[in-house]
């Protein structure tokens, strides 16, 4: 299924009236303005053969006379049109009211046809029509679209209600309204959307109707399986074993440290250098003889020395070639000799994310570059299975975009979704599994022994 939002603000913003294109020949709800969106968007409103209203507000019907007229003049005039039974007849009056000396013609010229089925099938679709809460506009509804294993939902405008719930409880992804900060008794808040995310990690919610301000605090939130999305974003989906892309986030064996005194070499280099000890290369030979990693598809590591001989393994192991990025090296300290380094220099670090010394890095900027880096091999690796050699600090950093870390009994606790993944200290070839949809939001994080 292919999901383009045509709008994604409510009535008071820049941005479009809330609705939908599926599959380029679906639309959920047709708000004012509706038929210039599409042209602006090279979209031609005449190709458009089904529209599923969700409730009759002005901001999700109103366009319905402009696109009817458009249809006299298409080689397919056919138009269905999915709502509630009083449709019909608030359409008639819409349509008299824009254009009174048009409504034969339309009725004339045109294949109309009103379906008012809870159940019904569109092309593929199998899809159910269920009532949703929006305050005192009864009814309001929602829609659910099934295709084989999927299943995607779209709720109009609502609060929170049970039928929001099961919408959740079964949809892959669900395009929601969450027009405040605050919910209320005819609208989903962000309040009520952290808590619908949280119980139901399993889906995608794609946010809509939103006020310029909700949008804003939705995109500082960052919440993991939250999509806040602009007008004219597409978004591909499929069943999750087709949508999938798997990056095993692997740290570097374990590292020969020679005697540098007489080195001319900066700090940074002589780090760069280090190489794997003889244990190292045992330790990372009988990782990697694990068939978890017999499915690589493509291999990346950090320009360090010791990050390239721990990736060696697997791709002889794979046949691959070592795609070297220098964005996934370690934290660079920016000091001149160990001892400079301050006391308690890793603590102080991972408390305050702005701290650092010298030329170094500190915990934001690691993890933008880390971040960064990985966007961009997901980007380049569409449904692959990928194994990424880095370092341990900046893994950890990076595993603070998505997971809750704490100093537990002088150890650090990692956890995602409430489910540990770490307790304590990273061990040699240390490896996460990291599992992304197809618009690059994590689903799972999972450790590898």
């Amino acid at each position: 299924m292919k999901v383009k939002v045509i709008g994604s603000g409510s009535m008071w913003t820049f941005y479009n009236s809330a609705s939908y294109l599926i599959d380029n020949e679906i639309i959920v709800d047709f708000p004012n303005g509706m038929c210039k969106y599409l042209f602006r968007m090279n979209i031609d409103p005449r190709k458009i053969n089904n529209v599923l209203i969700t409730h009759f507000h002005g901001d999700h019907y109103f366009d319905i006379p402009f696109l009817l007229l458009m249809k006299t003049k298409a080689e397919d005039n056919r138009i269905n049109i999915y709502c509630g039974k009083e449709g019909k007849k608030k359409h008639k009056k819409l349509l008299k009211l824009a254009f009174p000396n048009s409504t034969k013609r339309i009725n004339r010229e045109t294949d109309l046809h009103y379906i008012f089925d809870d159940n019904f099938k569109i092309n593929d679709y199998d899809i159910s029509r269920i009532l949703v809460d929006h305050g005192n506009l009864k009814p309001s509804y929602g829609y659910i679209f099934t295709k084989d294993e999927l299943k995607v939902g779209f709720t109009g405008d609502t609060t929170i209600c049970e039928n929001v719930k099961y919408m959740a409880s079964i949809c892959n992804y669900v395009f929601c309204d969450c027009m405040l900060i605050e919910g209320t008794t005819k609208h989903m808040g962000i309040d009520m959307l952290k808590d619908l995310a949280s119980t139901y990690n399993d889906c995608t919610f794609v946010v809509s109707h939103l006020e310029d301000t909700t949008r804003e605090e939705l995109k500082k939130l960052n919440i993991k399986n939250v999509i806040v999305p602009d007008d004219g974003q597409e978004i591909i989906i499929k069943k999750w074993d087709d949508l999938m892309t798997t990056i095993y986030l692997i740290r570097h064996s374990k590292t020969f440290k020679p005697n540098n005194e007489l080195n001319s070499d900066d700090l940074q280099v002589q780090n760069e250098k280090y190489s794997l000890s003889i244990e190292g290369e045992k330790i990372a030979h009988e990782k990697f003889n694990n068939s978890e990693f017999d499915s690589i598809n493509i291999l990346y590591s950090s320009n360090y020395v010791r990050a390239i001989q721990t990736a060696k393994y697997l791709s002889e192991k794979n046949n691959l070639d070592i795609n070297v990025l220098s964005e996934l090296g370690e934290r660079k300290f920016g000091i001149k000799a160990w001892d400079e380094l301050p006391e308690q220099f890793e603590r102080k670090q991972f408390l305050d994310e702005n701290y650092k010394i010298g030329n170094g890095e500190n915990q934001k900027e690691v993890r933008e570059r880390m971040f960064n880096a990985i966007t961009k091999i997901l980007n380049s690796n569409k449904n692959k299975t990928i194994a990424v050699i880095s370092h341990a600090t900046a893994i950890s950093y990076l595993l603070k975009e998505w997971c809750d870390i704490n100093v537990v009994n002088d150890k650090l606790r990692y956890k995602y979704n409430d489910n540990i993944i770490l307790d304590g200290y990273f061990n040699y070839c240390e490896t996460f599994k990291l599992s992304f949809d197809e618009n690059n939001n994590l689903i799972n994080i999972e450790n590898i022994k």
